[in-house]
């Protein structure tokens, strides 16, 4: 759990352009029209990304110099810096993939909880860029799609009525 700072005005300025531009990745994915796009999932993982530093920087939390920078794109490390309270709020109204299929391989992934698919998309957004090596290495790459979306919206809809207080 991080401690809650008192944010001075540029870290809530910061908080809400970091709000609005995760707002327009996430209308980028939107406009992506193939629902198994890497493009379209990496807009997602990167608009939550910025939803959960926009939170972070409303905190309190100076983004660039309180956090470890090689961890930057991790949404674990990144969700594990938020409050007990956000964390509960954002775990509770983001529904979780219960079973998974490779199509290729038929392998089947089971998830028990938000922390367990949160864990398996963590480094997405770094890893995605060179999928084929994970294909070449014959790594099934697992788009989760449907829980990015929703982590992504859930996060915007949270994130909106901390910064905005809407």
């Amino acid at each position: 759990m991080s401690k809650l700072k008192v944010p001075n005005n540029k870290l809530k300025e910061a908080s809400q352009f970091a709000f609005m531009e995760a707002t327009h990745w996430l209308e980028i994915a939107e406009e992506i029209s193939d629902k198994h796009s890497s493009q379209k999932y990496i807009c997602y993982l990167f608009s939550s990304e910025l939803y959960i530093k926009s939170l972070l920087m409303y905190n309190g939390i100076n983004v660039t110099k309180d956090l470890d920078f090689k961890k930057g794109h991790n949404l674990s490390y990144l969700m594990d810096k938020l409050t007990d309270e956000d964390k509960e709020l954002i775990k509770r109204n983001t529904p979780i993939d219960k079973i998974i299929f490779n199509p290729i391989t038929d392998e089947k992934i089971i998830f028990n909880s938000f922390k367990d698919e949160l864990k398996q998309i963590e480094e997405d957004f770094l890893i995605i860029r060179y999928e084929y090596e994970k294909f070449m290495n014959g790594k099934p790459l697992y788009l989760l799609i449907d829980f990015a979306k929703s982590l992504s919206y859930n996060l915007y809809k949270y994130a909106n009525t901390i910064i905005f207080k809407k």
